[in-house]
């Protein structure tokens, strides 16, 4: 069709092929006529196309990426160190001094392999009434130098300053005066023991790690009395249906992995006083296979020493000090530093006294030979004598002669050793503590008080 300049063009309609009516297909057509539309829905989100990945940086040398000082293959054995300094430098520090601290017992201390640890933690169980605490503190008291300072946390909440003080021979101050203690006190101060009364588990033990981070090498000591007595938080909070299984053991677990570092590199020894529990059903077996102790197996795997403490038989003291002393069999139960000695011994704890260096000494003179008998119950010393037990012990707690007799006494016993490793405390008696009474019809050797404002003055 031809057109004009002008005119409006009308599209022609599409050519349908022969045979089609040019409608398209519908279903009322027949089954052969039906067409499928398909037809993509549209996501309701579609995915944000994805930026372009930057071009890697190229070395312009070698066309690869640049290696870093981590990825460099080290060369030889300056080259591997320093690799490993740089990328882990606190292993490179200087480890903690591994101290042997002199023990307060002489025969306690070849026990333990030479003493305890400078830095460790020291685990003491026993019954009641064998004089945990007693050990423990005495221990803390003679190991502690001017100008340092030990922490006692009684959580059974039953401490006497003057019980610790009688012990000790050192200062005890509550931690509410510790402050007030130290402003009217030079840097070289008289060792001094704090002592608190924490509420639960995480108080005390957020206490001494606060204590430690800001005295730092002159808190020696931490003592945890008892770990049994150790409560968590939680668990005074929870009800009585409430379940917290092991709670007491995670939290002390908890605390003993982030502990172990700064108390091990500042040189604090951290005790725990520890009860036992009597196993059910474990009939027949040892006494220490019977017993379990309270907080978990955390403080077993984690001291380095582990001490037993158990009553036994006082027949050789009995007569000379009463019904009233008692004699404890200490077994060190574990020994990580030398597991090969792991030995036994018994002391004789003394109400009002503790445990005493003089019987501990009078007992190993005899059965080492420096004590040569000298007739029924007498006996001499480098030619002096004879003594009786009993004079012998009122000789050493005499203040004037005590502790040059039990210093010579002492150094004859470490020579009986020979090459033994053995070092011991100088120790100062307290005072005459016993009657003077030696004859042979004399009553037992009975304490006698002290006077509170000095219980134990020192030469």
């Amino acid at each position: 069709m031809s057109t004009e300049r002008g005119s409006i063009q009308t599209p022609e309609p599409p050519a349908f092929p022969s045979g089609s009516s040019g409608k398209p297909k519908t279903d009322s057509d027949g089954p052969s006529s039906t067409t499928t539309v398909v037809r993509t829905p549209k996501p309701l989100y579609a995915p944000k196309p994805k930026p372009p990945a930057p071009p890697k940086q190229r070395s312009k040398q070698h066309g690869k990426q640049k290696p870093t000082a981590r990825d460099e293959k080290p060369v030889g054995l300056s080259g591997i160190f320093r690799k490993v300094r740089e990328n882990h430098p606190i292993a490179f520090e200087d480890p903690a001094e591994c101290e042997v601290i002199a023990p307060f017992f002489l025969t306690l201390g070849t026990a333990m392999g030479g003493g305890a640890r400078r830095g460790r933690i020291i685990e003491v169980v026993g019954n009641e009434g064998t004089g945990k605490t007693t050990l423990v503190v005495q221990h803390v008291g003679a190991d502690l130098g001017p100008g340092q300072v030990g922490l006692f946390e009684d959580f059974e909440h039953t401490f006497t300053p003057e019980w610790v003080a009688r012990y000790t021979g050192r200062t005890v101050v509550h931690l509410s005066e510790a402050e007030k203690w130290f402003r009217s006190k030079s840097e070289a101060h008289a060792p001094v023991i704090l002592w608190a009364q924490p509420e639960n588990l995480e108080d005390g033990v957020g206490l001494a790690d606060e204590l430690l981070e800001g005295l730092g090498p002159k808190l020696r000591h931490v003592v945890f009395d008892s770990v049994a007595a150790m409560t968590p938080k939680a668990q005074i909070e929870a009800g009585v249906e409430d379940s917290l299984p092991a709670i007491r053991a995670r939290r002390l677990g908890w605390w003993f992995e982030k502990a172990l570092r700064p108390y091990a590199h500042n040189g604090t020894n951290v005790w725990l006083v520890n009860q036992i529990r009597e196993k059910l059903g474990a009939f027949g077996f040892s006494e220490l296979a019977r017993v379990q102790t309270p907080g978990g197996r955390g403080p077993k795997f984690y001291s380095t020493h582990r001490l037993y403490l158990s009553v036994a038989e006082n027949r050789r003291w009995a007569d000379v000090l009463g019904a009233d002393s008692t004699a404890v069999e200490i077994t060190c139960v574990k020994n990580k530093v030398d597991a090969t000695r792991r030995g036994r011994t018994r002391l004789v704890l003394v109400p009002k006294l503790g445990f005493s260096p003089e019987i501990e000494a009078i007992d190993l003179a005899e059965e080492r030979g420096v004590a040569a008998p000298a007739g029924p119950g007498a006996f001499t010393i480098d030619g002096k004598g004879p003594f009786s037990r009993r004079a012998l012990l009122l000789a050493l707690l005499d203040r004037t002669r005590g502790p040059s007799f039990l210093s010579f006494i002492r150094t004859r016993l470490v020579e009986s050793f020979g090459s033994e490793p053995i070092r011991f405390k100088s120790y100062v008696p307290k005072g005459p503590v016993f009657d003077v009474d030696d004859s042979t019809d004399a009553p037992p050797i009975v304490c006698e008080d002290r006077d509170e404002t000095n219980p134990f003055p020192r030469t």
